[in-house]
């Protein structure tokens, strides 16, 4: 059976359950939430940028040992990480010079995203590769690093929840490594690396693609509860979800035997995972001022599949904070770059942005431009972050809060 609209299948599973007497019991169906699809196989000769980043996570894969699941590293283990990395890394430069058409493919729950180690593992060599250029004053090296570790982590994006927030953390690595050092790099550098950074940031996915995506597992995720009721096997949900499943389990064990129940069972909890999904699409939509709350669900007795739309329906709502945050400072960057080159050149800082690309100097918290001053030799440039406030660039050790600014940024 194909993909039925909840309504019709509704409908279509009352008449069945009516049909009783000397044909006896006709079971309510089992519609289809989401279809399995074939693992995507990289080629070589492809053309598109994933193709090249998916083969170079391989042959990392391949060769990088316990490098793959180390937490920490020494400088040895760096310099040993790096060295199993520095192939790959060439496969990716080469890689980021096509279109990059990310080649997702949904994934039942509990499944690992594929090539993950080998991405994280190229992500922080190119860190650590940043870092290195950059304290040797090999600034060069270092924007060269920089502009590909961002390209390469926007690419990532393009993916479900999991693809997107490592290729978050790969271009917020790469940008903090760089931030401390603007003030010391020349005018051709800071405008080199302003306007390699503003090209991968044109080129990243738009954040609606991210979350279709991820929609797309959480349908799968619908899918596989029906499949196990219909085994009568929860050993994976149970294995991966722990103790607090053990109850939700036992009450769709109890359904068994009672078609209704399954029925209005599976059909609420596949209505809450849709009204998560139109959710997190109509936020992608809008910046975070005009974003709706969170979707209210019904009671708890109306919701006996609470526990499972905890673990299975949340995974899109973080990466809607991620990329809030990864996007103003990314922009930040471009824009602090900017600013001392102006600085560098004209030999004053402009007297507001007026002069910027608006896609680049639009805070993604309030659509409007990021908050400016600039008072003879000093500027201050940020983001009025989560809370919508602007707390005159006050923040914190981590940059975040309540105002959000460029990472370790030093003016002059």
């Amino acid at each position: 059976m194909g993909h039925l609209p909840l309504a019709t299948f509704i409908a279509f599973s009352a008449a069945a359950l009516s049909l009783t007497g000397c044909r006896g019991h006709v079971a309510a169906p089992y519609p289809t939430w989401a279809t399995p699809s074939a693992s995507y196989v990289p080629q070589a000769a492809s053309g598109n940028a994933y193709d090249g980043y998916a083969l170079a996570a391989l042959s990392v894969e391949a060769t990088g040992g316990k490098q793959l699941t180390r937490v920490s590293f020494y400088p040895d283990q760096r310099k040993a990480a790096i060295a199993v990395c520095d192939p790959a890394i060439k496969q990716i430069e080469t890689a980021s010079k096509l279109p990059c058409d990310f080649r997702f493919v949904p994934r039942p729950p509990f499944t690992p995203a594929p090539y993950q180690q080998g991405w994280r593992l190229i992500g922080r060599a190119l860190e650590w590769k940043i870092e290195a250029s950059a304290q040797a004053a090999d600034f060069d090296a270092a924007i060269n690093l920089g502009i590909l570790a961002t390209r390469f982590g926007l690419d990532l994006t393009g993916g479900g929840a999991t693809d997107a927030s490592l290729g978050y953390v790969i271009a917020d690595d790469a940008r903090r490594a760089l931030a401390p050092w603007l003030p010391k790099m020349g005018a051709a550098q800071l405008e080199k690396l302003a306007k390699g950074v503003e090209e991968a940031l044109a080129r990243k996915p738009g954040l609606a693609k991210t979350l279709n995506h991820e929609a797309d597992n959480i349908r799968m995720s619908v899918q596989a509860l029906q499949d196990a009721f219909q085994k009568n096997d929860f050993k994976q949900f149970e294995e991966n979800l722990g103790p607090e499943a053990r109850e939700a389990v036992e009450y769709l064990q109890g359904l068994r035997s009672n078609d209704t129940k399954r029925v209005a069972y599976f059909a609420g909890f596949a209505k809450e995972a849709e009204g998560e999904i139109r959710w997190l699409l109509a936020c992608a939509a809008q910046p975070t001022a005009k974003r709706e709350k969170e979707p209210k669900f019904p009671s708890e007795l109306e919701r006996p599949w609470k526990r499972f739309a905890h673990h299975l329906f949340l995974s899109g709502r973080p990466i809607i904070q991620m990329d809030d945050r990864t996007l103003a400072r990314t922009r930040l960057l471009v824009l602090n770059a900017d600013l001392i080159f102006a600085a560098k050149t004209a030999k004053r800082y402009p007297s507001d942005l007026s002069g910027f690309p608006a896609d680049i100097k639009t805070d993604p918290f309030t659509g409007e431009p990021f908050l400016y001053r600039q008072n003879g030799a000093q500027y201050e440039i940020y983001s009025v972050g989560e809370n919508l406030t602007d707390d005159a660039g006050d923040t914190d050790d981590t940059f975040t809060t309540p105002d959000l600014t460029l990472e370790r940024s030093q003016q002059g």
